[in-house]
């Protein structure tokens, strides 16, 4: 038998340097405390409160629906994340948008499992 370690074991936040070949494996319970050497919660899936990148509003029409993340943790819809160029990582699915425009916040339905 293999063993291989977590895939929980060496959780860094998301970094622009790596754009491309990171994988988002949760999102941090409390934002700015995933810090070296502490331990936190992660959610992987479910309803969730998660701040969009800006730009088109994922939800502004009723073709974005889906959302992917963008390198820093936030969301963008499919449209903009150009699906087929970049192969981002799918976050999940629009529940409610807190904006049509580009600020603030919306409830996603967070697919990492």
């Amino acid at each position: 038998m293999t063993a291989y370690p977590s895939i929980y074991g060496k959780i860094m936040a998301a970094s622009a340097v790596l754009q491309n070949v990171e994988t988002f494996i949760g999102v941090p319970a409390c934002p700015n405390v995933a810090a070296t050497l502490t331990y936190f919660w992660v959610q992987t899936r479910g309803p969730l409160w998660i701040t969009a990148h800006g730009g088109t509003w994922p939800g502004a029409s009723t073709a974005l629906r889906d959302v992917y993340f963008h390198i820093d943790g936030t969301i963008d819809p499919a449209t903009i994340m150009d699906v087929g160029t970049l192969a981002p990582q799918r976050a999940g699915y629009l529940l409610h948008s807190g904006s049509t425009g580009s600020y603030g916040d919306g409830v996603i339905m967070l697919q990492l499992e």
